[in-house]
């Protein structure tokens, strides 16, 4: 039996918000989809941040959630966002994993604290894309100076 997931809120939320995406601002204007290679080289590329910085400022109709068991990972800190097209909804089977649109962008990115006594420093963005031909994942590593990460 398959039916809409509205007990995820944020998948909710990012259905809300995806509408409006079209006029966001910042580093670039909305949200950019890449569904076939090649894929961008440059995570700004796909605007789902309004622009480098820590912390992350995701763009307009990009969604934070987080997992209720999260993985250890050396003690770094992690921020994760989903982006859905407008219109666009996730479908829920007990029996199976979420159905997500093509086009659904979700984003993990990895920070460790600057070692400066303030602040963190990104270390990597890790995209999980539905493409057209099913999930790509795409690891971006953000450079020294904080102010773009670049596939590896």
């Amino acid at each position: 039996m398959r039916r809409k997931m509205p007990a995820l809120l944020a998948l909710a939320a990012c259905i809300f918000y995806a509408g409006s995406n079209a006029s966001c601002s910042g580093w670039g204007s909305g949200v950019r989809v890449f569904l076939d290679e090649p894929f961008p080289e440059k995570l700004s590329s796909w605007r789902l941040f309004e622009k480098s910085s820590v912390p992350l400022r995701p763009n307009v109709g990009v969604v934070p959630y987080d997992l209720n068991t999260p993985l250890f990972s050396d003690y770094a800190a992690k921020y994760r966002f989903v982006w859905m097209p407008a219109g666009q909804a996730a479908t829920y089977n007990e029996d199976e994993v979420f159905n997500f649109p093509v086009g659904t962008i979700l984003s993990k990115t990895f920070a460790f604290p600057s070692g400066k006594g303030e602040g963190e420093r990104l270390i990597e963005t890790r995209l999980l894309v539905r493409a057209k031909k099913g999930w790509v994942a795409l690891p971006y590593i953000w450079n020294e100076a904080q102010t773009e990460a670049v596939l590896s």
